[in-house]
């Protein structure tokens, strides 16, 4: 799996202009109108799922090695029910590989069983929202007023734990 592997992407966009003003159903005439006519909407919905990670161990075998991976333990989950900021791998569902005795008797630190990337990190999900309206001069000419909201509802998008 690669490292920049994420299997579920979803993008959701929308746009919706207002019904008033000039051509509308809703207050087509008059100066009511053309103040509030004219208004559009839109926006941006995206949601995805986490980068693949490593789960790692500081006991390195002793050989040419720069990490290890630990020992999955069946039936533990790999994220906690109850992740955030402060802790999102379940830490029980790994252990640290065992050794095992050399010819001389000493211990051999063994690999873990883990996979590479064996874990996922936290998604993503973010909205866009924008507001226009356009101001009509002359046929050919127009003002546009835009306020654009990226990441509207404030939410943090964390990287790998």
């Amino acid at each position: 799996m690669a490292p920049i592997d994420v299997p579920q992407i979803l993008s959701v966009s929308g746009g919706y202009s207002l019904p008033f003003g000039p051509g509308r159903p809703w207050l087509s005439h008059g100066l009511a109108g053309k103040l509030i006519g004219g208004w559009e909407l839109n926006g941006i919905l995206t949601l995805r799922g986490g980068f693949p990670t490593n789960i790692r161990t500081s006991v390195i075998p002793p050989i040419f090695n720069t990490f290890n991976v630990p020992d999955a333990l069946a039936g533990q989950p790999l994220v906690l029910s109850n992740h955030s900021v402060d802790g999102y791998f379940n830490p029980a569902a790994w252990t640290v590989p065992g050794t095992t005795p050399s010819a001389s008797g000493a211990p051999i630190q063994l690999f873990g069983t883990s996979a590479q990337r064996a874990a996922r990190g936290p998604g993503s999900e973010n909205v866009d929202g924008s507001i226009f309206k356009n101001f009509n001069f002359t046929e050919r000419n127009f003002l546009q007023f835009r306020a654009e909201l990226f990441n509207a509802t404030n939410t943090p998008t964390f990287f790998l734990p």
